[in-house]
């Protein structure tokens, strides 16, 4: 039960908070907030992060408006909480703020191989796949850190500092390659493989059999459907 407080036609508020469940430790993400100020002039937006001050901006008086603020987690603790409010004192100031929580996680190193460059995007191998890793918009504080390289710079590339390799319609792998993977996936880290045309089956049947296989099944031939 709370305090409505007395009757006022004006009744400034933050009506809803958008922020992104999961963001990259210390890197910056945008906070979406609408707020209803009309009316109320010299009123200021903050954001508060874990008890910090992040930002703050003036409300406009004349409209409900949306506000973008810029916050970041610097806190090595993976449950974050924030706040938006508006300042100011009013007849109900229960709604004057509003709290979201978000988690943050350490970025994902992730390398993809390139079977199939090209110079149109749309039909570059890795395009659809950079989007889906790296969407713009709202979740700016991206989970992900992507390396790009082409299928003969993955021969001599150190995998050290990779937490996942991607090998996008890569058409043969060699042996050093495949070992090197081998020594990858035993230490705990992530093989993604995405077939094409590209791809030689008999490239990637020394890892689709045997106890220690890399692949969960064997590489066929390209087939092509029957006609409906």
């Amino acid at each position: 039960v709370g305090d409505a407080g007395t009757a006022s036609a004006v009744n400034p508020a933050v009506l809803s908070v958008k922020a992104p469940a999961t963001v990259a430790a210390g890197t910056s993400f945008e906070v979406r907030a609408t707020v209803d100020a009309t009316g109320a002039a010299g009123r200021q937006v903050g954001l508060v992060v874990d008890g910090e001050k992040r930002a703050e901006r003036p409300a406009s008086a004349h409209k409900v408006e949306q506000v973008a603020l810029i916050a970041s987690a610097s806190k090595p603790i993976p449950e974050h909480w924030g706040r938006v409010s508006l300042s100011g004192v009013d007849g109900l100031g229960l709604d004057n703020s509003r709290y979201f929580s978000f988690r943050s996680s350490a970025t994902m190193k992730i390398i993809l191989v390139n079977g199939a460059p090209s110079a149109v995007a749309r039909r570059d191998e890795l395009y659809y796949l950079r989007i889906a890793l790296a969407p713009g918009g709202i979740a700016a504080g991206q989970p992900f850190a992507l390396a790009e390289m082409s299928a003969p710079q993955f021969e001599s590339a150190d995998l050290s500092d990779a937490d996942v390799v991607v090998l996008c319609n890569v058409g043969t792998v060699s042996t050093a390659a495949w070992t090197k993977l081998r020594h990858f996936v035993s230490t705990g880290h992530g093989l993604i493989v995405f077939g094409g045309d590209n791809v030689n089956p008999e490239a990637y049947e020394p890892v689709s059999k045997g106890e220690i296989a890399l692949l969960p099944c064997s590489i066929g031939p390209a087939t092509t459907p029957p006609e409906p």
